[in-house]
């Protein structure tokens, strides 16, 4: 009678000498409400500071504030 095996089993093949490729970060978005700022355009930022001093900071009324909180 076979021997019945319970659990996971892993194989692992021997990898590629060949290391992987870096690709450029991606951009992300944030589109919503703020207290003030520019409207209809696009505005790069890369702090939660520069967002503060552009678009106002945090806001209740509106989650784009604290996403791009948590984002930074």
């Amino acid at each position: 009678m076979a021997e019945r095996l319970t659990g996971i089993q892993v194989h692992e093949d021997a990898g590629s000498e060949q290391a992987i490729a870096e690709s450029p970060t991606a951009n992300t978005a944030f589109v919503g409400r703020c207290l003030r700022g520019p409207v209809n355009r696009p505005v790069q930022i890369t702090s939660f500071t520069d967002f503060q001093r552009i678009f106002g900071g945090l806001w209740q009324p509106s989650t784009l504030s604290y996403a791009v909180e948590q984002y930074f």
